[in-house]
This record gives structure tokens, C-alpha cells and sequence, in this order.
């Protein structure tokens, strides 16, 4: 296994993840919101839509060939499990340095545990989880869950 760029100091994950613009679109509408406000949830969702990458595997840093190597990887065990997704993202907010962007997928129809199952399979810190009811982080490892306001964004 190829050894990380660079591994982060210990962090505030959920301040991180928090603090990050996340973007997707289906069929429904687009959805373009970062975690740290004050608005509540995407009540007009059908179902649950989870974000997950396989980007930067235990939040070390790869090279950007690696990450979409493993992306597709990602991409194709989705597939074959027959879940319904879209392209995703997430970004730094505008003015923060570094700044960075992850592509990934919006899955939809998983529960929490799917979601965190899928997560700690692909080596991913957390997952932006998100129903009609809440908008959620899940820490994979931890199954830990913490309820998030949104800040949404106009899309373009």
C-alpha cells in the first residue's frame, strides 16, 4: 500500500467537517450547504442521502491519482450493490487556506448503520448524513452521530 502524503495533526474533526461546503445534485433538485448553521433540515427529501468518498483514506492525505483510483473503486462497489447515487462533493468554504476539494457520491436510502458500515469499509472519518428529519455527521468508527444545522448556499 502506498504510504500517505502527509498525515494531519490531531484536529477538531467535527469543527472540520462542519466547516466544509458540501454539493450534489439528483434529479429532485440541487443541494449546495455547509454544516454550521442555524437552518434545519432538507424536509422535501424522500429519502435519506448519504455523502461518502473514498478519498484520503483515515484522513491521510494521497495523491490525487490514488484518490480517483479509489473513488472508482468506490463507484463500482456501489453499482454492483445496486444502491441509486449521484456525483458529490465536498470543499473547503470559500477563504480558508488549505484549500481542498473530494469527489464522492450521494447515496441514497441507507439507514445510519449502512451509512457508518460503508464508511469504516472505505477508511472514511465520518459521513454527512442527511433525511427530511435531521442533517447528521456520522463518525464511522464511533457510530457516533451529531446533529448539524445547515447553512445553505444558492446554487448556480
Amino acid at each position: 500500500m502506498e504510504e500517505p502524503i502527509s498525515k494531519p495533526p490531531s484536529s477538531d474533526w467535527e469543527t472540520i467537517y462542519k466547516d466544509s461546503r458540501y454539493v450534489f445534485e439528483m434529479p429532485t433538485g440541487s443541494f449546495d450547504f455547509a454544516l454550521n448553521g442555524e437552518e434545519g433540515p432538507y424536509v422535501d427529501l424522500a429519502q435519506s442521502v448519504t455523502m461518502i468518498t473514498a478519498w484520503n483514506p483515515n484522513s491521510d492525505e494521497r495523491p490525487q491519482d490514488w484518490n480517483e483510483a479509489a473513488n472508482l473503486r468506490l463507484q463500482q462497489s456501489l453499482k454492483e450493490a445496486g444502491y441509486e447515487f449521484y456525483p458529490a462533493k465536498g470543499a473547503s468554504l470559500p477563504g480558508v487556506t488549505p484549500d481542498w476539494e473530494e469527489s464522492g457520491f450521494a447515496v441514497l436510502g441507507w439507514d445510519r448503520e449502512l451509512a457508518s458500515r460503508w464508511g469504516r469499509t472505505w477508511a472514511q472519518r465520518a459521513v454527512v448524513f442527511l433525511t427530511a428529519d435531521a442533517s447528521e455527521l456520522i463518525f464511522c468508527k464511533t457510530e457516533t452521530v451529531v446533529t448539524c444545522g445547515l447553512s445553505r448556499f444558492a446554487t448556480q
